[in-house]
């Protein structure tokens, strides 16, 4: 026979193992790949020890459900501790998911201490119950420790709220209780937007309140408001929904790069598991309603199991002699009853037995149905039929209660005593009623004697204990083992030393399951197989494949490439989005080289539009110039020939001499018309310092003008040529505006020059002027000014009424300024 028998429920821990496994392995490579790259996080780490140990504790599960019932047993013990490790590795995650949260040192070490309790206590009691159990004692684990993964799960609800707390305050920078406040209602209106952070700390601890949702519909369910069938298939789909729902969140919140073929891998394969799960749960009832047990006990038929000279016992059918005369009424759960002799059973000779309600009957305590679930206990025992079955002495069942022909019965006689189950009642189905008596003889006979049982004796998959689950005689784990047997009428069972005959009807229904459930199983697994191998290669040539092309061209487009051109490989959304890029690139490339084009236009336009500017400029630069010298001076002329006639008549001898001073400024203005063609021209100013032209300029104005300037050179140089033509029309520009405005006698030019700097200030002690309030007409102020900034220089005045002006003009080589 199999070690694994397949059933509806292995068949939901099979697909939710496959599903943690595949959760735990993702989370167990991104650990691996951080350790060795230096770039591991608290939260891979938690995640990967909470779904190891989830996976631990959901083969466990399976094993307990799947393998025979003789070794199911021993894995009972170890499912507690890897759900607590479970549990702590997921608290751990709710600290450290985003940015780990800021606890007190006290917290911290409460924190440690309780968890670290918890699995010790846990691993303590597994132990415990392990060695309890290599004993022949199945112990269940004690009810109150499930509040500590009450408190476990409560805490780490907790610890996501504190973290959506945090980040509202932080992001907000408001004060608790406004964060509080805030908090509660995002919660309450869960649809409304928030910041990653706080958004996801929201949506984990909703997750975090699923497990409870899971716990009401198995609440439900046992209470009978929604079906055993429809109970199992929510909670199984709920929990795969629940781990890979959890997983995708994760994936797609995480900082780091996640693939997508991961992601559809995993819902292909979630989708179809959970698929597999509901229809093994739809088609489990379906095929176990026709099942009939082989050569069950009929009504009116008897067995005697009669000692063998082999030191076990021989089987057989007997004929059926019902004692009606029932004896004394015992207790309605437990009796002891002590026996009018010593009865030999397998080697040992007792003198008292254990009466027990629900069929069975020990030599050595009160035989429990918890003990008799692992290997048929660790007593000798016998089970005239072992099932759930009441005397309704202290309690009412669908309007069934006491009567007083039913319950135990004891009658005791010199060679026997005759052990009656009279009319009791099934408990789960009320209105099944059974009757039977075990009789033992004091040559160590037994016989089993049916007299009333229900007419058909259907097993659910659901509730194991609904119908009978075992008949025949067992010396205990501790004093031999069991043959498994078949009783029938036909055939006698001959036993060997120490070995008892039982017939198990759990076993054969769980064998006749696997017969269904089994190809289910071996279906799924290759369908897993299939979609975690074959899928994977598909998705890369279908979708990776394409998608990477795609990257690959959108980088190159992004460093520049713009003639980058993605071929299409499928004409699909992915082939409709690289027809798009390609487009898209080569109206970008076309606008690229087009524009370069018009650039070129544009600089050729900007060219020839700077090219007339500096003609524009050299026509205003002659003005300048003609306005600073020949137009000033042929300015002076024209006043003296306008007033020559009449000097004439009044004083000959002056007009002589004011006609003289009319020719020399002719003379001048001839003079300045060459030097502006010389300018135009320039050969010398670039020959002589600075200092030689300003002496000039102040010799030629001192003999037109009879005014005396007190030129003072600190340090003559020669300075650049476009220089000195500035500082020599500034220069020329400020004496004439002297001559015609100030009205004064004293005028001083001082000059100070380097290589790289110069400066030139001309100061006068005439009437001044207000600088604010400068007439338009006036243009001179304004040409000096434009003249200096075009060299890079700066240009000052200083000047009030009545007391002066000055005018400096700086130069400084490559002057930013």
């Amino acid at each position: 026979m199999s070690i694994l028998l397949w059933n509806p429920f292995s068949i939901s821990y099979l697909v939710e193992l496959i599903l943690v496994t595949m959760v735990a392995g993702y989370f167990l490579n991104q650990v691996w790949v951080g350790v060795f790259s230096g770039k591991s996080n608290y939260t891979s780490t938690a995640l990967c020890v909470t779904f190891t140990a989830l996976t631990g504790y959901i083969l466990l599960q399976f094993a307990k459900v799947t393998l025979h019932p003789d070794y199911s047993a021993y894995v009972l013990a170890w499912v507690s501790p890897m759900g607590i490790i479970a549990l702590c590795g997921f608290n751990y995650f709710a600290y450290h998911f985003q940015e780990k949260l800021k606890i007190s040192r006290l917290e911290r070490y409460l924190i440690r201490l309780f968890y670290l309790s918890m699995i010790i206590v846990e691993i303590y009691v597994a132990v415990e119950r392990h060695l309890i159990l290599v004993q022949g004692f199945l112990e269940y684990r004690h009810s109150w420790m499930d509040l500590l993964y009450i408190v476990g799960f409560t805490w780490v609800i907790i610890t996501f709220f504190r973290q959506m707390w945090h980040a509202i305050a932080d992001e907000q920078k408001i004060n608790w209780l406004q964060s509080t406040t805030q908090t509660m209602m995002a919660l309450l209106l869960f649809w409304t937007p928030l910041s990653r952070m706080a958004g996801t700390a929201r949506v984990f601890l909703f997750f975090s309140l699923l497990p409870l949702l899971l716990v009401f519909v198995l609440y439900l369910r046992g209470l009978g408001v929604i079906s055993p069938i429809v109970g199992e298939f929510m909670s199984s789909v709920m929990f795969i929904f629940l781990i890979f729902g959890f997983a995708i969140i994760f994936l797609n919140i995480a900082p780091e790069h996640s693939s997508f073929r991961i992601k559809l891998v995993g819902i292909t394969l979630t989708t179809i598991l959970a698929i597999m799960s509901g229809v093994a749960w739809l088609i489990g009832p379906i095929y176990a309603e026709p099942y009939k047990y082989n050569n069950p006990i009929t009504i009116h038929s008897a067995i005697r199991f009669e000692p063998n000279a082999n030191g076990g016992y021989t089987a057989m059918p007997h004929e059926y002699s019902f004692d009606n005369i029932l004896g004394e009424r015992g207790e309605p759960y437990e009796n002891l009853v002590e026996l009018p002799f010593d009865f030999p059973y397998f080697g040992g000779r007792y003198s008292r037995v254990y009466m027990r309600h629900l069929g069975m009957i020990g030599f050595e305590f009160q035989p429990l149905f918890q003990h008799v679930l692992h290997r048929f206990g660790p007593q000798p025992a016998i089970f005239p039929l072992g099932a759930e079955i009441d005397t309704l002495e202290e309690r009412v069942i669908d309007g069934i209660g006491f009567n007083q022909n039913r319950g135990l019965f004891i009658k005791k006689q010199n060679d026997r005593v005759v052990l009656t189950w009279n009319e009791m009642i099934g408990t789960i189905w009320p209105h099944d009623e059974y009757t039977f008596q075990a009789t033992l003889y004091a040559t160590g006979a037994i016989e089993f004697i049916y007299k009333k049982l229900p007419e058909t004796v259907e097993p659910d998959v659901f509730l194991n204990h609904v119908s009978p689950l075992m008949v025949g005689i067992t010396p205990g784990t501790q004093n031999g083992g069991v043959q498994r047997s078949k009783f029938t009428d036909i055939v006698s069972i001959v036993g060997q030393e120490n070995m008892g005959l039982m017939e198990d009807y759990k076993l054969d229904f769980l064998v006749y399951l696997d017969r269904i459930f089994a190809p289910i199983a071996y279906f799924i697994l290759l369908a897993s197989l299939f979609i975690l191998v074959i899928f994977p290669i598909f998705f890369r040539i279908s979708l990776d494949r394409p998608l990477v092309k795609l990257l690959g061209g959108v980088q190159q487009f992004r460093d520049g490439k713009l003639s980058t051109k993605v071929p299409v490989i499928y004409r699909d959304e992915i082939g409709f989005l690289t027809q798009s890029f390609n487009q898209m690139a080569q109206a970008q490339h076309e606008l690229v080289n087009t524009l370069e084009e018009k650039v070129e236009l544009r600089t050729a336009e900007a060219t020839e539009l700077a090219t007339k500017n500096v003609r524009l400029e050299e026509r205003n630069h002659l003005s300048r110039e003609l306005h600073d010298t020949v137009n000033q001076t042929l300015f002076s002329a024209t006043l003296i020939a306008d007033t020559l006639p009449e000097l004439w008549q009044k004083d000959p001898e002056r007009a002589n001499r004011t006609l003289n001073e009319m020719t020399q400024l002719n003379r001048q203005a001839l003079s300045e018309m060459r030097l502006l063609l010389f300018e135009l021209r320039p050969t010398e100013f670039s020959e002589k310092s600075f200092g030689v032209f300003l002496n000039n300029i102040a010799k030629n104005f001192e003999r037109l003008n009879q005014m005396m300037v007190k030129v003072q050179i600190g340090n003559d140089v020669i300075l650049p040529e476009n220089v000195q033509i500035t500082f020599y029309r500034i220069a020329q520009e400020c004496l004439n505006n002297i001559n015609k405005h100030a009205k004064t006698t004293d005028v001083q030019i001082t000059f100070d020059g380097l290589a790289n700097q110069a400066m030139i200030k001309i100061s006068d002690t005439g009437r001044g002027f207000d600088i604010e309030n400068v007439p338009p007409s006036h243009m001179g102020l304004k040409i000096m000014k434009e003249r200096i900034e075009l060299i890079g220089g700066s240009f000052e005045i200083e000047s009030s009424p009545s007391k002066g002006t000055t005018i400096t003009a700086i130069w400084y080589a490559n002057d930013k300024n």
